[in-house]
């Protein structure tokens, strides 16, 4: 519920700001480095497993300015997490670990001074995990896939040239695994 909170009072900033700048344009790539807080969904219940961890990656995209103020854009990103969880139960020892997670998706931005952009995203991710189930009846190793929706909010302050920092929380759902993730931005625009 407070993840919806904070996005939705984002959006209402970033549409409501007061710009004084124009609207990003171009392309943009940047390295992104954060916390990663998953949380499994399998037994429906306060107790269900959460584990923390780095997230660390790689984006790109393109704004398209489309007002004075008001630019939108796509969005790309390849990352990695540490993120990993670990069950032993004798006999049993289990583990699944969070692996490469890919996002597409749109963005809408908002210049709210001449240094600062206020951005909310949506867009599609699709997460490798590697799951390790051993017991004295049967072992499994195997890599899965798992498509989810990620919704974001951001923002970006220009630190000199094309240049800038930023940070976003960000809210992603697979099936049965939530992610809430927290990160820092270093990039630049062409």
């Amino acid at each position: 519920m407070k993840s919806h909170l904070l996005l939705a009072a984002c959006a209402a900033a970033a549409a409501f700001a007061s710009p004084v700048s124009a609207a990003p344009n171009g392309p943009r790539v940047e390295a992104i480095l954060g916390m990663d807080r998953a949380q499994l969904d399998s037994f429906g219940n306060q107790d269900d497993p959460g584990e923390t961890g780095m997230v660390y990656g790689l984006g790109a995209g393109y704004d398209f300015a489309v007002g004075s103020a008001v630019a939108l854009g796509v969005d790309v990103e390849a990352s990695d997490s540490s993120a990993a969880f670990h069950y032993v139960s004798p006999p049993d020892d289990n583990s699944l670990r969070l692996g490469l997670d890919l996002y597409a998706g749109a963005r809408l931005t908002v210049a709210a001074s001449d240094r600062v952009n206020l951005y909310v995203k949506a867009g599609y991710t699709s997460l490798q995990t590697h799951l390790v189930l051993l017991n004295p009846v049967f072992a499994l190793d195997a890599d899965t896939s798992r498509g989810g929706a990620r919704l974001g909010t951001g923002v970006q302050v220009a630190v000199g040239g094309n240049f800038y920092i930023g940070g976003e929380y960000r809210f992603s759902t697979y099936d049965e695994l939530d992610r809430h993730q927290g990160v820092a931005t270093l990039g630049v625009r062409f």
